[in-house]
C-alpha cells in the first residue's frame, strides 16, 4: 500500500502541518500521511486500520507524523500486515465528526478515504449512523 520509493523522493511527500478539528477537540501537527477509514481493509487486502468497524458509528483517522522520508519509506511498507499501528509516529483516532485543513505553505494535503485519494484539504467528514439501510 502507499507511495513507493520514487515518488516519497519526490516533492509531493513534505511535511505538511494541517490543522485538525475532531469532535471537540483542535489541535496542529505536522504529518506526511493522512488516511480516513470507515473499515479494516483497503484494495489489495491491506490492512490499513485493523481496529476499524463499518458497524461502529464513527470512522477512523490515522496520520503518520512528520519524518524523515526513508523512515516513510519504510513505515510505508507495513501498512499491509497492519504493523504499522506499533509505530510511535502513527496516531490513530476515531471520530464522529473530521475538519482539518492545512496550514503550510507546501500546498494541499492529499487526504485518503479507504485507501482511495478522496482530493484535498480542507476536508469535512461528518459520520450519520444509520443513515442508509443495506438490503441483501
Amino acid at each position: 500500500m502507499g507511495p513507493n520509493l520514487r515518488s516519497i523522493m519526490g516533492s509531493k511527500w513534505i511535511p505538511r502541518t494541517v490543522g485538525f478539528q475532531v469532535d471537540d477537540r483542535s489541535f496542529q501537527e505536522s504529518v506526511m500521511w493522512v488516511q480516513v477509514q470507515n473499515n479494516r481493509i483497503c484494495p489489495k487486502s491491506t490492512l490499513a486500520a485493523p481496529r476499524a468497524r463499518v458497524d461502529d458509528g464513527v470512522m477512523d483517522l490515522i496520520f503518520v507524523k512528520a519524518m524523515p522520508k526513508m523512515e516513510f519509506y519504510q513505515l510505508m511498507k507495513k501498512f499491509h500486515s497492519g504493523q504499522h499501528f506499533n509505530h510511535p509516529s502513527v496516531v490513530h483516532m476515531t471520530f464522529r465528526s473530521l475538519a482539518m485543513s492545512n496550514m503550510s505553505n507546501y500546498g494541499a494535503c492529499p487526504v485518503s478515504v479507504d485507501s482511495l485519494v478522496a482530493g484535498t484539504d480542507p476536508i469535512r467528514v461528518d459520520v450519520m449512523p444509520s443513515a442508509f439501510e443495506v438490503v441483501v
